[in-house]
């Protein structure tokens, strides 16, 4: 039975494999056959969708046959063109208003330059010489040392005069204050140090001068002249602003067309707004306006305090001072021509005559270290006073020696820049601990 079964199976593969061979390309028209067999059930067959049922097997062969050819296609549907979209115009630009021409700035008056006023000399008259005149004499009516007055009129030691003969003094320069000087521009004119400038006027680096106040200029001051004018700088006027071009009109734009399609649905009214509760009336207390304090006004700032008059000086001195020697003055304080000063008195004296304190007070300086002065003593006194007594022959006192006034502090002599026995007596005052000590005229405070 398995042989049979084994020979009839390799028998219909070869048959099956030679119809393949000699069977036509597709697609072909097959000859009729046998009548279709019917549908039958095969219930012992396992699946998932057997489950039992009977399944259907066709009862007709399968046909191939060449397909038509398509029909002809339905026409697109056209496009409805729209109305070209004109192209919408530039944006408008206003035009600015007209401005009026620029006017040139107003040229600034060229400033003036410093130290620029005018030098006046003060030449005072000439002395003629009296019968018994001599040049100390002469020195001790003008207030100006022997040397200068012998240096002004070429006179040779003994300085001898005689009467009728004039004696010129030393003319005196000074420059007048204008609004907007330094001191230092004062002193570059006259090229002069302005330190020496100062302590030739009595004033200090940091004072401030005033327009009108005089200042006095030493004999070598040289006058370069005032500086030149600044020019003004040229006025360069503004260039013409550019005129804007009027912007065109605005054109609107035409219409679009109305695009077909659905209508829209009316929007529905906006329900009327809900009113509100009034609110009830509640009374409140205003807060009570602050009072409004104007500030404070703040104090003025003090400025610079000035240097003591002559009568303040004389009613802080009189009564305190007594001679230290009596004699006759052979110089007075001042400005005594040449570049130099007098800060001081001398008094002719004998030699060896005793010298004296003025008032009561404590020697705050004793030597021969400053030169031109010789011996040297120096007596600090209450209220910011200040002595000196040079050309001293001898010194009696030491430093931090309390002397009471009229004390003998030391001998009269020649010592130092003189050419006779004399006493160099100067006065300081200071107002307050913070000035510094200034010269002041001895005569203001010495008894008449």
């Amino acid at each position: 039975m398995t042989r049979f079964f084994t020979t009839a199976s390799a028998l219909g593969v070869s048959a099956v494999l030679a119809g393949c061979a000699s069977a036509p390309n597709f697609p072909i028209n097959p000859e009729p056959g046998p009548p279709p067999l019917p549908v039958q059930a095969y219930p012992d067959l396992d699946g998932p969708y057997s489950q039992g049922a009977p399944r259907a097997v066709p009862t007709q062969r399968i046909q191939s046959g060449v397909l038509p050819p398509p029909g002809p296609r339905e026409p697109a549907p056209t496009a409805v063109a729209l109305p070209p979209i004109a192209e919408p115009p530039p944006a408008y630009v206003p035009e600015p208003p007209a401005l009026p021409p620029a006017l040139p700035p107003a040229p600034k008056p060229a400033p003036r330059p410093q130290a620029s006023g005018k030098v006046t000399t003060d030449a005072p008259p000439p002395v003629k010489v009296e019968k018994g005149d001599t040049l100390i004499g002469i020195s001790r009516k003008t207030g100006v040392l022997v040397a200068v007055l012998a240096r002004t009129n070429d006179l040779k030691e003994p300085y001898t005069v005689r009467p009728g003969q004039t004696i010129k003094l030393p003319a005196k320069r000074y420059y007048t204050v204008l609004p907007g000087d330094t001191l230092y521009a004062v002193a570059r004119r006259f090229t002069v140090e302005a330190a020496a400038l100062a302590e030739f006027n009595e004033i200090t680096l940091s004072s401030s001068i005033r327009a009108g106040q005089k200042i006095y200029l030493p004999a070598d001051a040289k006058d370069k002249g005032p500086p030149p004018i600044p020019k003004p700088a040229p006025v360069i006027a503004p260039p013409p602003r550019p005129q804007v071009a009027a912007a065109p009109p605005i054109v609107p734009p035409p219409p679009r067309a109305p695009t077909p399609g659905p209508e829209p649905e009316p929007e529905p009214e906006p329900a009327p707004p809900t009113p509100r509760a009034p609110i009830p009336y509640r009374a409140t207390n205003p807060t009570p306006q602050q009072p409004q304090t104007l500030p404070a006004p703040r104090p003025a700032t003090p400025e610079a305090s000035a240097p003591p008059s002559e009568s303040q000086i004389t009613a802080a001195g009189r009564g305190k001072f007594v001679w230290p020697v009596r004699g006759d003055v052979l110089s007075r304080f001042g400005p005594t021509g040449g570049g130099q000063r007098n800060d001081g008195v001398n008094i002719a004296a004998r030699p060896s005559e005793p010298v004296r304190a003025a008032a009561q007070g404590e020697v705050v300086y004793a030597g021969n270290q400053v030169p031109g002065f010789g011996n040297l003593v120096l007596i600090k006194h209450s209220g910011g006073w200040v002595t000196a007594y040079a050309h001293l022959a001898k010194i009696d006192v030491k430093m931090r020696q309390a002397i009471a006034q009229g004390q003998a502090i030391g001998e009269a002599g020649q010592t130092g820049t003189v050419d006779q026995p004399q006493l160099h007596f100067e006065v300081r005052y200071a107002p307050s601990p913070q000035d510094k000590a200034r010269p002041v005229d001895p005569m203001l405070v010495l008894p008449r």
